[in-house]
């Protein structure tokens, strides 16, 4: 079979992807497509950097975490 690998991005290319999204505005949609990349993987990433951001363990990523329980 021939697969195809994954591209590889490394971090100042994620985080210059995610500045176009919030400094300039632009929609997740519109810059995977100048880039090539699916919105998915963007999407990815901005989750990413936020649990990075807050120091969120990974088990706390998704929809439930401690601010939902009363």
């Amino acid at each position: 079979m021939n697969q195809e690998k994954r591209q590889k991005y490394d971090k100042e290319f994620k985080l210059e992807i995610l500045r176009l999204v919030n400094e300039q505005k632009r929609t997740i949609a519109q810059v995977a497509r100048d880039f090539g990349i699916g919105k998915n993987t963007i999407y990815k990433w901005k989750q990413a950097l936020i649990l990075t951001k807050y120091h969120f363990p990974p088990s706390m990523s998704g929809k439930e975490n401690c601010y939902d329980k009363a």
